[in-house]
């Protein structure tokens, strides 16, 4: 199983305000995690991109994503690409536990989406105070980096946890990877 840590000052380390515009219709979540799918493979010549499954590695390393979300606030509600790696990540967070009678919605939109508009799809989420978010580089990452103002490196299966700074800002709490901080 992958080793899951975070540094012991991550959270005063992270602790920086980054007010970041929101739409007028954003929605009211207080937490957001933004999850990059776990490993995939590589293996078969010539299948899509949106069609390669997850790898060992990433069905091992999604198991340990469950454990790693356990700390923080339990998701209301995921929004997924449509991806297979994305969806065989969410399913390996559903068969852990983690995602119990949470509120799922696959969407084509934030296959390869850009951070713009992963946030705008997260504005427009609706209901539900703590949200997860599962997707794709270049995206994702370029989304961490703009909401915690400071460089982030979003391997396979790393997720950053944000908390509400206030309507239009978020909190970057920590993130973490299979490997450690980055």
């Amino acid at each position: 199983m992958a080793s899951w840590s975070r540094s012991a000052n991550v959270r005063q380390r992270c602790r920086t305000e980054t007010r970041v515009s929101t739409p007028s219709h954003a929605s009211a979540a207080r937490s957001l995690i933004l999850l990059r799918h776990a490993k995939s493979s590589w293996a078969t010549p010539g299948l899509a991109d949106r069609d390669r499954p997850l790898n060992a590695r990433g069905a091992r390393d999604a198991v340990a994503v469950a454990a790693a979300l356990a700390a923080l606030p339990t998701p209301d509600r995921v929004l997924c690409s449509s991806a297979l790696r994305t969806r065989q990540t969410l399913a390996a967070l559903q068969a852990a536990g983690a995602l119990q009678g949470v509120t799922v919605e696959v969407d084509d939109a934030l296959y390869l989406a850009s951070a713009t508009a992963i946030e705008r799809r997260i504005g427009a989420a609706g209901s539900g105070p703590h949200l997860l978010l599962i997707g794709h580089n270049p995206g994702i990452e370029e989304l961490a980096q703009r909401l915690a103002g400071q460089p982030i490196t979003m391997k396979t299966s790393s997720f950053c946890h944000f908390e509400r700074a206030a309507a239009d800002g978020w909190t970057f709490e920590a993130q973490a990877t299979p490997r450690g901080v980055a």
